[in-house]
């Protein structure tokens, strides 16, 4: 039988340290801020 394989990513080094800084202040463009927007009220009213 197979062995199941795991997904995910493990990242290091420059590309690791990238990512961190990015979390910390992401940036979007015009189009994704109003996607995000209209992703929290809509998730936001399914809660109510």
């Amino acid at each position: 039988m197979a062995k199941k394989i795991e997904i995910g990513t493990t990242l290091s080094g420059q590309d690791a340290i990238d990512f961190i800084n990015y979390m910390k202040n992401p940036t979007y463009t015009d189009r994704a801020n109003k996607m995000m927007k209209k992703i929290i009220r809509e998730s936001e009213q399914q809660k109510k």
